[in-house]
């Protein structure tokens, strides 16, 4: 599985080609997907919390307007 990851990697334009040994491109790469997920998975979860931030204000202030 690990082999065929690699040859994936080496033909993929994802992976950086140039003078950088192995470890270096590998790091490189993991940097760059690494940076698209965590951007992904933030704007995704952003939008959630500020549906779940309104929610939350519309009960406090249905709660004091109530008393």
């Amino acid at each position: 599985l690990l082999q065929q990851i690699l040859e994936t990697l080496q033909d993929s334009s994802i992976a950086q080609k140039g003078d950088k040994d192995e470890r270096s491109r590998f790091w490189a790469t993991y940097d760059q997907v690494s940076k698209e997920h965590d951007g992904e998975f933030l704007e995704r979860n952003n939008s959630d919390m500020d549906i779940v931030l309104i929610f939350v204000s519309y009960q406090f202030f249905s709660m004091c307007s109530s008393d």
